[in-house]
C-alpha cells in the first residue's frame, strides 16, 4: 500500500493526463450546468476533470517539483493572455462594446477564462508526460490509435446504424437533446458538430500516419493503417471541404519534411500514393465532391454561344437576364451599335453557361431557339397567379416553386414565435393563435456559392471586420462580433474564420501574439526534425508541423481554436510532443558530418 502511495504521488498527474486524453474526445458534449441564462456555453463534465488536474498541477508547484516558467510555451502563452486581458479592459472602458452589466461582462470574461482553460491542457500534458519513465516515452502517442478507432466506430454507427447524435450547433441542441442523422446530415460522432470532428481528424491523421512509419512490427503497422483508413473515411463523412484541403496540405507537408531525412524518392512514392488515393476516394465516394462542385459552379464561367434573332420575336419573348435554361444559362439582349438605325433591328442572344451541362442537350436547345425565334422555349416574363383559375373559393392561388441554394435540400419555413395579446392575456390568460409560417429568403451569394459560404460572406465576416476597425490594436473584445448593438445579448459566437475573429476580438496585438505561439511550436519541432538522431522523434516532429499547418488552413473557414474539444486535443498533443522531446535529450551537433 505504501508503494502504491509513493507511485501515485509521483505519477498521479501522468495518469490523470492519460485519462483526460481518452475522456475529452470520447465523451459526448452533454451539459451539466448553465453559466449564463440564455447562453449556449455550458459547464460540462470535462470542465470538472480539468479543474481537478489544476489541483494536481498546483500540488506539484507547491512541492516545487515543477516550474511553470520552465515550460517551453510559457512566455508566448503568457504574452497572449496579458494582451487578451487588456482587450477585455478596452472593451469595457474604451470602445465600450461590452456594457458594464453582469450578464455582458460575465460573457466577456467567460471567453477569456475559456482560453486559459484551453492553454492549461498544454501544461497538464507537458508535466504529466514528462514525469513518465523513459521506456513509456516512445509509446506516448499510442493511445491516440484506440481513441481514433472509437471515435470512428461511433461515427459509423451514426451514419449507418442510427446511433444518437449530440450537437452544440444551437442553444436547443446544446441542452443535450438526442438527435438522429437525416439523409444529407453530416457525421459528428462524439463531437458537437461535423466541423469540430473534421478538425480533430486533421490533428490525429498526421500523427497516426507518422506512427505507421515509426513502428516496425507488422501487426502494429496494420493497426495504425486500419486507424488511418477509418479516420480518413470518417473525414469523408463529415463532408467538410476546408478540412479535407487542410488534411491534404498536412499530408503533403509531412512527406515534404520527411524528404529531408529519408530522401526525395521515399517521400514522393509514399506521399504521392496517399494523396492520390485520398483524392480518388473523395471524388467517387461520399458527398464531399458534390459540395466542392456546388462552390466551384458559382464562380466558374464557361464560354458563351451567340446567335442572331429578329427583334420582334426577341421582344415578345421578353429577354431577361435571369436563369432560364437547365444548367443555369442566362439570356441577354445585345444591340449592335455599329449598325445604322435600320440595321440595328437585329439583336444578339448570348447564352452564358454557368454550370457544366450536357453539350448535346445544349446544342438541341440552341437549335430549337433558332427554329422558333426564341419564343417556344424562353420563359416569358412571370405573370401574377390568375385567381379565376381557382376551382373553389376555399382553394389557394398556386404559388410557383422557389429555387433553393445548392447545399439546401429542403425548404423548411420559419415559424415566428407567438406573442401574448395584452388584452386577452389579462382577461383570459390565453395566447393569440400561432402566426403562419414564413418562407425563407436567400441572398445572391447563397444561390451562387451555397448557404454555408453566404452566411460568412454576407454577415459573419463583415461584422468581424467592423470589430477590428473599432480598435485595430486590441479589437472590440471577446464575444462582441455577432452583436449589432453593444447592448445585444447573442446566444452564441461564431465568425467561421479564426483570423478575422482574432482580429475583431483582440486586434493586431492579440492576433500576432496568438500566432507567435504556433511559430514557437513549429520552430522547436523543426529543431527536433533536423537535430534529433531518433527516427521516432523526427517523424513526430514532422507530424506536429504538418498538423499545425493543417489547422492554420482550416482556420480560414472555421473557428478552430475556440472549439473546446479541438482546442483541448491540440494543446494536449503539443504538450506530449514537448514532453517526449525533452525526455529524449535532443542535442544539436557541434560540428562535422553525421
Amino acid at each position: 500500500m505504501k508503494k502504491l502511495g509513493v507511485w501515485l504521488n509521483k505519477y498521479f498527474l501522468s495518469v490523470w493526463a492519460v485519462f483526460l486524453l481518452f475522456f475529452i474526445p470520447l465523451y459526448p458534449k452533454l451539459p451539466l450546468l448553465d453559466i449564463l441564462p440564455g447562453y449556449i456555453v455550458r459547464i460540462r463534465l470535462e470542465d470538472f476533470f480539468i479543474a481537478f488536474a489544476w489541483l494536481l498541477l498546483a500540488y506539484q508547484l507547491i512541492k516545487q517539483r515543477i516550474q511553470l516558467k520552465k515550460a517551453p510555451l510559457f512566455k508566448p502563452i503568457a504574452i497572449y493572455l496579458i494582451i487578451g486581458f487588456l482587450s477585455c479592459l478596452s472593451a469595457l472602458f474604451i470602445t465600450k462594446t461590452v456594457p458594464l452589466e453582469l450578464i455582458h461582462a460575465g460573457k466577456l470574461w467567460l471567453h477569456y477564462f475559456r482560453r486559459i482553460e484551453y492553454f492549461s491542457l498544454f501544461f497538464i500534458f507537458y508535466f504529466g508526460f514528462k514525469a513518465l519513465p523513459k521506456k513509456w516515452q516512445a509509446r506516448a502517442y499510442f493511445p491516440l490509435l484506440p481513441i481514433l478507432l472509437i471515435v470512428a466506430l461511433y461515427g459509423f454507427g451514426q451514419k449507418y446504424f442510427y446511433w444518437p447524435v449530440y450537437l452544440t450547433m444551437n442553444r436547443e441542441f446544446s441542452k443535450g437533446m438526442k438527435l438522429y442523422l437525416t439523409e444529407h446530415a453530416r457525421v459528428s460522432s462524439t463531437f458537437g458538430g461535423h466541423y469540430d470532428l473534421a478538425a480533430f481528424l486533421v490533428i490525429l491523421l498526421p500523427l497516426i500516419l507518422a506512427l505507421f512509419y515509426a513502428v516496425s512490427k507488422k501487426l502494429l503497422k496494420l493497426a495504425f493503417l486500419l486507424g488511418f483508413s477509418a479516420g480518413f473515411w470518417l473525414l469523408i463523412l463529415t463532408a467538410s471541404r476546408t478540412s479535407f484541403i487542410a488534411y491534404l496540405a498536412s499530408v503533403g507537408i509531412f512527406f515534404f519534411l520527411m524528404a529531408i531525412k529519408k530522401g526525395f524518392k521515399w517521400s514522393l512514392l509514399r506521399g504521392g500514393l496517399v494523396i492520390f488515393l485520398s483524392i480518388f476516394i473523395m471524388l467517387f465516394f461520399g458527398d464531399l465532391s458534390s459540395r466542392y462542385a456546388h462552390f466551384v459552379s458559382g464562380i466558374k464561367k464557361y464560354p458563351g454561344i451567340c446567335f442572331t434573332v429578329e427583334p420582334k420575336e426577341a421582344k415578345e419573348a421578353e429577354l431577361i437576364a435571369k436563369p432560364v435554361l437547365p444548367g443555369g444559362a442566362i439570356l441577354e439582349k445585345e444591340e449592335d451599335k455599329t449598325k445604322t438605325a435600320s440595321e440595328s433591328a437585329v439583336c444578339r442572344a448570348l447564352i452564358r453557361v454557368n454550370e457544366k451541362i450536357n453539350l448535346e442537350k445544349l446544342a438541341e436547345l440552341i437549335q430549337k431557339a433558332k427554329q422558333s425565334k426564341l419564343v417556344a422555349w424562353l420563359k416569358p416574363k412571370p405573370k401574377k397567379p390568375d385567381a379565376s383559375q381557382v376551382v373553389t373559393k376555399t382553394d389557394e392561388v398556386p404559388v410557383p416553386v422557389r429555387p433553393l441554394p445548392p447545399d439546401v435540400y429542403e425548404d423548411i419555413p420559419l415559424y415566428p414565435t407567438a406573442s401574448p395579446s395584452a388584452e386577452s392575456a389579462i382577461a383570459t390568460a390565453t395566447l393569440t393563435p400561432a402566426p403562419a409560417p414564413v418562407g425563407r429568403t436567400y441572398s445572391d451569394n447563397a444561390y451562387k456559392y451555397g448557404l454555408s459560404a453566404a452566411i460568412r460572406l454576407d454577415a459573419l465576416w463583415p461584422l468581424a471586420w467592423e470589430g477590428f476597425e473599432r480598435n485595430p490594436l486590441l479589437g472590440s473584445g471577446y464575444s462582441t462580433l455577432t452583436k449589432v448593438k453593444p447592448t445585444d445579448f447573442t446566444e452564441a459566437e461564431s465568425t467561421d474564420n479564426d483570423y478575422l475573429r482574432m482580429l475583431g476580438e483582440t486586434g493586431l496585438l492579440g492576433s500576432l501574439s496568438f500566432l507567435a505561439i504556433f511559430g514557437v511550436v513549429c520552430y522547436q519541432a523543426w529543431q527536433s526534425l533536423i537535430h534529433s538522431r531518433h527516427v521516432y522523434d523526427q517523424l513526430m516532429a514532422g507530424a506536429i508541423i504538418a498538423l499545425v499547418v493543417g489547422l492554420l488552413i482550416n482556420a480560414v473557414y472555421i473557428d478552430i481554436f475556440e472549439a473546446s474539444k479541438v482546442a483541448y486535443m491540440l494543446w494536449a498533443v503539443v504538450g506530449i510532443f514537448f514532453a517526449t522531446r525533452a525526455k529524449l535529450k535532443i542535442n544539436p551537433p557541434t560540428g562535422g558530418k553525421r
